[in-house]
């Protein structure tokens, strides 16, 4: 399917999928504190949908693949850490599988630039939520979804778009 004519076609339909479904966990853990597992379901059905038609090849599996495990590592070495020093974990279930979902929407090769540009706009939501709460920076918690999300679909629509180029290496 990867040469034929509706591949493009596809490949957008694809994509606009990943899109919609991240905006819609960024949406309800806005509103709710909640990582709806359906929706992060959907956009990993669609990212898988999306790479099997815009990449040749049989290698976008291994990245996808390694790019869901590295995002599940990655939060699980934040709760690591956290429990090493007393703390609270940072991070709860919803928030591991967004943190896969995000590994495997990106992939191995664009994760690290999906998870700058998506501590970015955390830290932008942040500040922004806090001064509507009236509280110091610091203080409570804040949803992780929307920064992240509005990070990673910024890459992922780069992507799309051929702005980014398919390999930084």
């Amino acid at each position: 399917m990867t040469g034929s004519m509706l591949s493009p076609a596809l490949a957008a339909l694809a994509g606009s999928g990943v899109i919609a479904a991240l905006c819609a966990v960024a949406s309800i853990d806005a509103a709710r504190f909640r990582i709806s597992l359906g929706w992060s379901g959907l956009a990993l059905l669609c990212a898988l949908a999306w790479w099997a038609v815009s990449e040749t090849g049989s290698g976008w599996m291994t990245i996808v693949g390694l790019g869901a495990l590295a995002g599940v590592l990655g939060a699980l070495a934040q709760i690591g850490i956290a429990t090493v020093r007393g703390r609270p974990w940072p991070l709860l279930g919803g928030d591991i599988v967004l943190m896969a979902v995000i590994g495997a929407v990106l992939g191995i090769l664009w994760l690290p630039w999906g998870l700058a540009a998506g501590c970015l706009g955390t830290l932008a939501y942040r500040a922004w939520l806090q001064r509507r709460r009236g509280r110091p920076f610091r203080r409570g918690y804040v949803p992780l979804a929307p920064g992240m999300v509005g990070g990673t679909i910024a890459v992922f629509a780069g992507r799309m778009a051929g702005v980014l180029p398919d390999r930084w290496v």
